[in-house]
Order: structure tokens, then sequence, then C-alpha cells
């Protein structure tokens, strides 16, 4: 006959003026299509974090069609530097350090927000890095 599922959904918003216009008109939000993302890809910090990703899936190998694009090349060699990425013994593949590296992949890495601290007179950044999804202050310099 019917169905008696029951399910729930939860939203949370930022400050930002888009997150309180969606949080005040739910319904538009709810019954918009999908929006289609535009993502760089060869955008250095994005790159990395796909290709460290990709890597926990399947190993790299030399013949990867990405792996002879400059910025891809680039990236290859920081992850390895920094451990992120491990050679094989021979050389010929690398495998991502973590098992599950999309873990610490913050879809909302791209965007940075800044606030001055009048009574100190330094710009803080916050980079939404927490666990919570809340920024951490950082001093810039």
């Amino acid at each position: 006959m019917g169905n008696s599922h029951h399910s729930a959904l939860i939203l949370i918003t930022g400050e930002d003026a888009l997150g309180q216009y969606f949080m005040r008109n739910l319904a538009d939000f709810l019954n918009r299509e999908p929006e289609a993302a535009v993502v760089n890809p060869f955008n250095p910090q994005i790159l990395a974090q796909h290709l460290e990703c990709a890597a926990a899936e399947l190993p790299l190998t030399a013949d990867e069609p990405l792996a002879s694009e400059k910025n891809a090349a680039a990236a290859l060699n920081r992850l390895e530097e920094t451990g992120k990425l491990l050679r094989s013994a021979d050389g010929r593949e690398l495998y991502s350090r973590r098992k599950s590296p999309h873990r610490y992949v913050n879809i909302r890495g791209a965007g940075n927000r800044f606030q001055e601290d009048t009574k100190k007179r330094k710009s803080w950044k916050f980079m939404n890095k927490n666990r919570f999804g809340g920024p951490w202050p950082l001093p810039d310099g």
C-alpha cells in the first residue's frame, strides 16, 4: 500500500547572505535544480587533492595521461616529497599514504574569508578546516 518511511533533512548554513536567504525561503532551495559546479582541475590545490584521492583508489603510474601535464607533474612531486604519495619499490607506481584521503578534502576549500581585527590592527584569515565546519582563525604573516 503506502510508503511509511520517514526521513529528516537538516540544513546548516553560515552567515553569508545566500545561506540566510535559503533558510528563510526553504521551498525555493528545495525546489531548485542542482547547479553545475565549475572547477578548474589544474588549480594546484584542487589537483593535488584529487591526485591523492585517485592514488587511494588505484595506484598512479607514469603513463597516466594526466601525469604528463605540467601542473600534475609538479603536484605529484610535491605529494611525494611531503609523504602523501609513496612510490612502489620498482618506482613505477604511486600510492596514497592514507587509506581515505577524501576525508581531508573540504569542498569549501576554494574560498577563504577575511576579517579585520580592529583592536589589534591585524587581518585574520579564516579557513574552514575544523571537524565541526567552523573556521579556525589564522593570523596573516
